[in-house]
């Protein structure tokens, strides 16, 4: 009996370290399904890209290109792409030949050492073009030309996520400011304004909106704080993007958001701003805080600022 006891403590133990194990840090982004058994978060890519362009997008997400180490992890794709693409699903994976024939994941790993269920007569390398690997419905694979465009699969492994409890995201470089309601990141690689805006975007942000002379104020404390002058190549120094623009109607700025600069709470413009009637159709900041005009293919630095509460409401979701 007391055996038998011992034996079912320690099955209740296991189960319960199990579940605990799936049970804590189950949350990455809104837009991605966790798999206990994966221990892995996964988000279906719909709109087709470029193998390279899927890769960036993933890593704009803080994940990367998906690749399926077993059988198990395969099939949970063939699902996930069933549900999302339909019966005749395919897909990118984060699997490359830098040299003809020789597959690898983006980390290095040879495709023989994880799953490489092939096709009938695959890899071929048609056209000797073929240096991406795609996986279809029924969990085969197939190499395939890297410039064509496929729907991908994103990836984040669950012991790789970190969590900003203040500003609820896995991105740390999020940070609260001088009181400042939201939370905020200063991007130092010089983007154009639609190229920032995108990456806001995908941070599951947007692209800094102004309300008030202390929040400039504040968000030029913070530029102040970074690197900015060691940044080298050819970009418009001193100015930073943020999401106001006139681009429905000359010479009415309004934010991102839709908002007229005054009903937005900030509109003090730089000296002689704006001047660029017709040309420069997105906003931007001086590093003073004054607002400034600017064209949009103008490459900057830029802010993106996400709504945060006070991280409890992340915790109850992320924690379950």
């Amino acid at each position: 009996m007391e055996t038998f006891s011992i034996f079912t403590i320690l099955v209740c133990l296991l189960s319960y370290f199990r579940s605990t194990s799936c049970a804590a840090a189950t949350f990455f982004r809104r837009d991605y399904d966790f798999f206990c058994d994966q221990g892995a978060f996964y988000k279906v890519h719909t709109v087709p890209k470029t193998w390279n362009d899927a890769r960036k997008q993933c890593i704009l997400e803080g994940s990367a290109l998906a690749v399926p180490n077993d059988g198990a992890e395969a099939e949970v794709f063939r699902k996930i792409m069933e549900v999302k693409l339909g019966a005749k699903a395919v897909a990118f994976l984060g699997i490359q030949a830098f040299s003809k024939g020789i597959f690898t994941t983006l980390d290095g790993i040879f495709i023989d050492d994880i799953y490489h269920n092939w096709a009938p007569g695959e890899p071929n390398d048609a056209g000797g073009t073929e240096d991406c690997i795609i996986m279809d419905q029924l969990g085969k694979l197939n190499d395939e030309n890297c410039e064509r465009k496929y729907a991908f699969i994103c990836e984040k492994s669950q012991d790789s996520v970190m969590w900003n409890d203040a500003c609820e995201t896995s991105d740390l470089e999020y940070t609260r400011v001088d009181n400042m309601e939201h939370c905020y990141k200063v991007h130092l690689e010089p983007k154009n304004w639609t190229d920032a805006y995108a990456i806001c975007v995908h941070e599951q942000s947007y692209l800094a909106i102004l309300n008030s002379r202390e929040e400039s104020k504040a968000l030029i404390k913070l530029f102040q704080t970074k690197p900015h002058r060691d940044v080298r190549g050819n970009f418009l120094s001193g100015a930073i993007h943020l999401g106001f623009h006139d681009r429905f109607k000359d010479g009415v700025f309004t934010t991102i958001q839709g908002q007229p600069l005054a009903e937005a709470g900030f509109e003090k413009w730089g000296g002689g701003q704006p001047d660029g009637p017709g040309g420069e159709t997105c906003g931007s900041m001086f590093y003073d805080g004054e607002l400034n005009d600017v064209g949009c293919n103008v490459r900057c630095f830029f802010i993106c600022e996400r709504e945060a509460g006070d991280g409890g409401s992340a915790l109850s979701v992320r924690f379950g």
